[in-house]
């Protein structure tokens, strides 16, 4: 069993609950520095990326919390960056785009067919009837961009979807509002 596999069953155990403590809380987490827990500085976003940031329910860098840490580089997490519309706006493009085709959910993995329907299309009409549908508490996870093949921990070429320009978008703003304007990072995979 890999240690990914061994953490994730400990954390979903009910008999006996895990211990959350080493765990960090976003809600709580504080600039500790004996925990190498940083807050970064934000930068402001150039001129010509102010209207892409509205667009897209961001708020202003200014706004955020960013934090890095020091015992995991590379890893930044960025708080409180979209504004209440904003977050709504991405809840409902995950629930209806990226949880139809070519993108992937977990529903498969289920065996659930759609027979050609999006999640959302399936869900809609039995909830409009009051009907309960097992298949709104189903849905977990979809994938974008590139595909984790679980069982091989790997990723392929030939098994991947298109990266919603919007999103490659997103992850420019994040990415200057987080001092890295020059990058060249390309989104490529993506879970929602």
């Amino acid at each position: 069993m890999d240690n990914f596999k061994k953490l994730f069953k400990y954390y979903k155990s009910k008999k006996p609950p895990p211990d959350f403590s080493n765990v960090f809380n976003l809600h709580e987490l504080q600039i500790r520095a004996e925990e190498s827990i940083y807050c970064k500085k934000h930068h402001p976003l150039p001129h010509e990326l102010e209207s892409l940031r509205i667009n897209l329910g961001v708020r202003k860098p200014s706004e955020w919390l960013i934090y890095t840490f020091e015992n995991h580089p590379g890893l930044i997490i960025i708080s409180n960056a979209f504004t209440n519309d904003g977050a709504m706006s991405w809840i409902k493009k995950c629930l209806q785009q990226f949880s139809e085709s070519p993108y992937r959910t977990n529903l498969t993995n289920l065996g659930i067919d759609l027979e050609g329907k999006s999640w959302w299309s399936s869900i809609k009409g039995s909830l409009s009837r009051d009907e309960p549908t097992k298949l709104v508490s189903q849905l977990r996870w979809s994938t974008i961009g590139y595909h984790h093949n679980w069982d091989t921990k790997e990723y392929s070429e030939v098994d991947k979807s298109p990266v919603p320009n919007e999103v490659e978008f997103l992850c420019q703003l994040f990415l200057c509002g987080a001092g890295y304007p020059n990058s060249n990072f390309k989104a490529e995979a993506g879970i929602s």
